[in-house]
C-alpha cells in the first residue's frame, strides 16, 4: 500500500473462489502519516565557500495516471490533467531550511517516470566549529513535503591563493 495524502483511508479486500463461490473480505481502515525523513545529508566547506550537493526526487505516479503536481504548500486540487510535471509556483514558497546558508535551486523538473533534480548549495559566513544539524522541507502540493535532515560543518577561511608581485 502506497499513498501520498496523510489521513485515514477505507477499504475492503474480499478474496472470492471461483470454484465454489466462496469468499473472504477484509475491511480495512488505514492511516497514513507524514513522511519522515529522506535522507541526510552532510555538507562541510570553508567560509565563504560553497559546497553543492544534489537531490533526487522522484515522483511515485506512472505516466499513464493523470495527475498534474504543483510545487508549493497548498490544498490539493481534484481537477488532473495529463501533464506529470512539477511547476515552480513560487520561488519562495516551494521549499524552507532553518538555516540562512542553505540555497536551494531546481536543476531538472520531476516528470512521470524520472525524478527531478535540486541542487543544495552550503556558503557559511561564519565558521560553525560544532556540527549543526538543520531541516530542508521541498514542498508538493500533491505528493506532499519531502524532508531532509542537513549537517552543516565549516571552518575559517586560509589563505585562498597567493598573490606574486614583481617589482623592476
Amino acid at each position: 500500500f502506497a499513498t501520498s495524502y496523510v489521513g485515514n483511508i477505507k477499504a475492503e479486500i474480499v478474496f472470492t473462489c471461483a470454484k465454489s463461490n466462496e469468499y473472504l473480505f477484509y475491511k480495512l481502515n488505514i492511516r497514513s502519516l507524514e513522511a519522515g525523513i529522506q535522507d541526510t545529508i552532510y555538507l562541510s566547506s570553508k567560509v565563504r565557500c560553497i559546497a553543492r550537493n544534489r537531490i533526487y526526487i522522484e515522483i511515485p505516479l506512472s505516466a499513464n495516471i493523470p495527475a498534474k503536481v504543483t510545487m508549493g504548500k497548498g490544498k490539493a486540487s481534484s481537477k488532473a490533467k495529463k501533464d506529470v510535471r512539477i511547476e515552480l509556483r513560487n520561488a519562495e514558497a516551494w521549499w524552507s531550511c532553518n538555516s540562512e546558508y542553505i540555497k536551494l535551486t531546481e536543476i531538472k523538473a520531476i516528470e512521470a517516470n524520472a525524478e527531478g533534480v535540486f541542487e543544495v548549495e552550503f556558503r557559511p559566513l561564519l565558521p560553525i566549529v560544532q556540527e549543526e544539524t538543520v531541516l530542508l522541507e521541498v514542498y508538493t502540493v500533491e505528493l506532499g513535503v519531502y524532508k531532509y535532515e542537513l549537517k552543516l560543518s565549516s571552518l575559517p577561511s586560509g589563505i585562498d591563493k597567493e598573490i606574486p608581485i614583481r617589482s623592476t
